[in-house]
């Protein structure tokens, strides 16, 4: 409120300008928060002057209702105003005054720490990998056990190829039986055909999938097909594991368990 609209609500009315003025003053005196609400009571509070003074309203003349009216709700926004603005600079007050005595605020912002990133052999590897996926090529894992087969007869190194000499591979019990160390070719050799036929049956089976009579054969094939890759390549070589280890720790038929070559 300007001085131009006080002074003439001091002459119309002054017993509301005063009611304003106090108000004020009580507001502005407020030292803390618990003292600013109660000014707040005090001054716009249900039993405040101000609305009591607002209430006796319909009792004056009335050639005086429309400005005491008016007067009445622009002092009740001022002080209201006032009020944020009082609470507003009693805040800012009272953070100043904790961080000039406390060493942490712990409502402040912490402290961002800069994140860590993906090791750089593993970034190495995986830009390889999308390199040779541009270039057409798939990922598959072999197992970490392998057989001979896979490891050298199947990538065109017979049992004749100097590769396979004693002293430059190890064997258990036999050339046929399990190796400890698995060679990614091999892995590729024994899932490429596993791969290649489970594809065959799920797009040949694709054709009659969307057919209402031979819908369920056409699921059947699927859900088969890949069932049995996933029990060839998981279930089977577990098994084959136990029953191999069983029989090493009682004792390998023909002879005493692994030896180097």
């Amino acid at each position: 409120m300007d001085d131009a609209h006080l002074q003439e609500l001091r002459q119309r009315a002054p017993g509301l300008a005063a009611i304003y003025q106090t108000g004020r003053d009580t507001i502005l005196r407020s030292a803390d928060m618990a003292a600013l609400e109660q000014a707040r009571v005090q001054t716009l509070g249900r039993k405040s002057p101000l609305t009591e003074f607002l209430r006796s309203i319909p009792g004056l003349p009335a050639e005086e209702r429309p400005l005491v009216g008016k007067g009445g709700n622009l002092i009740r926004k001022e002080l209201e105003a006032l009020v944020e603005e009082r609470e507003a600079d009693l805040k800012r007050a009272a953070l100043s005054a904790s961080l000039a005595t406390e060493r942490i605020d712990v409502t402040l912002p912490g402290q961002l720490f800069p994140a860590g990133h993906e090791h750089l052999i593993s970034q190495t590897m995986r830009e390889v990998e999308d390199i040779f996926i541009g270039l057409g090529y798939r990922i598959a894992e072999g197992p970490e056990v392998e057989l001979d087969y896979y490891n050298f007869t199947a990538l065109n190194t017979p049992p004749s190829h100097p590769a396979r000499s004693a002293h430059d591979t190890f064997w258990v019990v036999e050339q046929r039986e399990t190796m400890p160390e698995a060679v990614v070719d091999a892995g590729a050799v024994r899932f490429r055909p596993m791969l290649l036929t489970a594809a065959a049956v799920v797009v040949g089976a694709g054709v009659i999938l969307f057919d209402p009579i031979f819908q369920g054969l056409a699921i059947s094939l699927m859900a088969g097909e890949v069932a049995s890759l996933l029990f060839s390549r998981m279930t089977v070589p577990i098994l084959y594991f136990l029953d191999k280890r069983w029989e090493f720790a009682h004792g390998a038929p023909g002879g005493d368990g692994a030896s180097p070559g």
